[in-house]
């Protein structure tokens, strides 16, 4: 495989992962939110506040996910002369792509805690 190849293969893995995160991201909220009046109301005062962080986290999440999709855009899209060449490890898309796992993970992991407590 030439490294063009391998370069546009790379750029379709990485908006694929971003998509998927930003997919999963929202149907955590989404179901959430529909079924808050179910769940919250039993839980104590003291953990309460946890279901509006793991809103805020995931709320990044997909935040630093459509930054990560917007950059690999502009990366394949440049009109610049001479071409920039086609990196996967641009700068803008390591660290959005590392915050937009980083928000998503410690978002998840409070709902997995916050549903374990609820129980």
């Amino acid at each position: 495989m030439d490294t063009i190849s391998r370069s546009q293969l790379a750029f379709e893995y990485a908006r694929d992962a971003t998509k998927q995160l930003m997919a999963l991201a929202t149907g955590v909220i989404a179901l959430t939110v529909t079924f808050s009046k179910d769940f919250i109301g039993t839980v104590p005062e003291e953990i309460k506040w946890h279901i509006t962080w793991i809103w805020v986290l995931l709320l990044i999440s997909v935040f630093f996910g459509q930054i990560c999709l917007m950059t690999l855009t502009g990366i394949l899209g440049s009109n610049k002369e001479p071409k920039p060449p086609l990196n996967i490890y641009n700068f803008t898309v390591k660290i959005t792509s590392i915050l937009q796992f980083a928000t998503f993970f410690i978002g998840l992991s409070l709902a997995v805690k916050f549903a374990i407590s609820a129980i």
